[in-house]
């Protein structure tokens, strides 16, 4: 959807005033108690202009997607995008679309390459392709091919699903990631040689032992039926096909809409225009730039009477590639039992 468009009929009687130069997007929703919302989403598309400047708008502006997108085939391949139809964050989320270069360009077996916006960074020791061997009745890792760039997904990440020994051998895989590299089983049976080890690993945790079992790193974000982010699903038994169908379980929790890694979920208080920088994760090698100062509002008439709220900006989606950054504000409008009495909503917007 154009930015350009600004008002959208959701329905016979609702209209969107989006003043913004952004695109809009309001969603009905329900919780876990039945009570109703209507869901304001405004995603902004940015351009990364110059080095340690503000954002500048794009021309063109992405409208809210309404299913994840993968980078290959759904449910074999990692999340690129994920949807924006969520109710709520309880967090920001904030995700990096790209790959990791050698400095100057010149080929490497690894490096440090790391995120930070505040007080958060994350870093990633970046390695080439790797394998075990046995060495003197020990595996021991293969030095690094050297690489110029490095893929930033998931399936360069540890996980995976371990070798069976026959057809017959149960499927052992990694709850955390079941794509990635370097899972060898509980038992070590899956381990052979030339298992590849993981690209992406953590610097204070680095793999010395075929049988460590470490967290899946990255800066995408996570599969909504992985752990540890599933846990916060519910669960869906028998029981609760007999009582609360079509509700969410009791005991869903609203952090399951959070899919950043833990430590890029920033809390919703984070400084407005914070500064982001990058080394490694561009070109450029090194990459500096500040988030926007906005504050977007929307103002619901329901029943002829104007509630207004203020949107909570919770899902940075950075792609150094491209010089581009996706932002997204959101607000769940409590309207028990009265979305169809919602005459309009504008979206209006202020630098602050």
């Amino acid at each position: 959807m154009s930015a350009k468009t600004k008002n959208k009929q959701v329905g016979p009687m609702l209209e969107i005033r989006n003043k913004t130069p952004f695109s809009a997007m309001l969603v009905p929703s329900l919780d876990k108690h039945g009570h109703n919302y209507a869901v304001m989403i405004v995603k902004g598309t940015f351009k990364i202009h110059a080095q340690g400047a503000s954002l500048v708008m794009a021309d063109e502006q992405q409208a809210p997607l309404q299913n994840d997108v993968f980078y290959g085939e759904a449910g074999k391949s990692s999340v690129k995008y994920e949807s924006d139809i969520s109710p709520v964050k309880r967090a920001v989320d904030l995700v990096l679309n790209g790959h990791a270069y050698a400095p100057g360009g010149r080929a490497i077996s690894a490096l440090d390459a790391s995120l930070q916006i505040g007080r958060y960074k994350k870093s990633i020791r970046v390695f080439g392709d790797r394998t075990w061997q046995k060495h003197h009745l020990r595996w021991e890792q293969t030095p690094p091919v050297k690489f110029e760039r490095m893929r930033l997904v998931y399936e360069n990440s540890f996980g995976g699903v371990a070798p069976r020994e026959s057809e017959e051998s149960p499927v052992e895989f990694c709850r955390y990631n079941p794509l990635g590299k370097g899972f060898a089983g509980t038992d070590g049976k899956g381990l052979k040689l030339g298992l590849a080890l993981p690209n992406l690993e953590d610097p204070t945790q680095l793999i010395q032992y075929w049988d460590d079992c470490p967290a899946p790193v990255g800066v995408g974000f996570i599969c909504r039926n992985w752990a540890p982010r599933l846990m916060y699903a519910g669960a869906y038994d028998e029981q609760w096909k007999k009582d609360r169908m079509p509700l969410l379980p009791q005991d869903f929790d609203d952090r399951y809409y959070n899919g950043a890694q833990t430590q890029l979920m920033l809390s919703s208080e984070f400084e407005l225009g914070e500064t982001v920088e990058l080394i490694h994760f561009s070109e450029q090698g090194s990459l500096k730039f500040r988030l926007p100062r906005y504050r977007v509002v929307v103002t619901a008439l329901i029943k002829g009477k104007p509630v207004t709220h203020v949107l909570a900006m919770d899902t940075i989606v950075i792609e150094p590639d491209d010089m581009r950054v996706f932002i997204t504000w959101r607000h769940a409008i409590p309207c028990k039992n009265q979305f169809l009495y919602i005459d309009n909503v504008t979206v209006d917007w202020e630098s602050v």
